[in-house]
């Protein structure tokens, strides 16, 4: 857990790149939910200094929906959205947001993004 912490705050202190770090040499692909670019899926390099994917989920603005082996992940963006959103009205529940997303990426339901909220 304080690799993630630190991983994500190393992500929010430069959301552009780690200018710093070398080259990944590694990658991995996976589906992804992100409302502000749509993207359904992400190529996530792997830095050699890091041994988990979750940390490299991490690294680039996603979060996982498992611990190991991910298949589909957040992105910090979008669920930073839903904290606000839940601040501004608290009643606003998380199958409302589960439309909204369904409704950005134009379809009727996404089985996937149902599961993952638990809806």
């Amino acid at each position: 857990m304080p690799k993630l912490a630190s991983a994500y705050a190393l992500w929010k202190k430069s959301t552009s790149s780690r200018s710093n770090e070398s080259t990944p040499t590694a990658s991995f692909t996976l589906e992804v939910l992100d409302v502000f670019s749509l993207k359904t899926e992400a190529t996530i390099p792997i830095p050699d200094d890091i041994e988990e994917r979750v940390e490299a989920l991490v690294l680039n603005g996603y979060l996982s929906n498992v611990p190991q082996r991910p298949s589909l992940a957040f992105s910090f963006k979008t669920l930073e959205l839903f904290r606000i959103l839940r601040l501004v009205k608290p009643s606003f529940s998380a199958e409302a947001f589960v439309k909204l997303i369904c409704y950005f990426y134009v379809v009727c339901c996404i089985i996937c993004v149902l599961l993952a909220f638990g809806v």
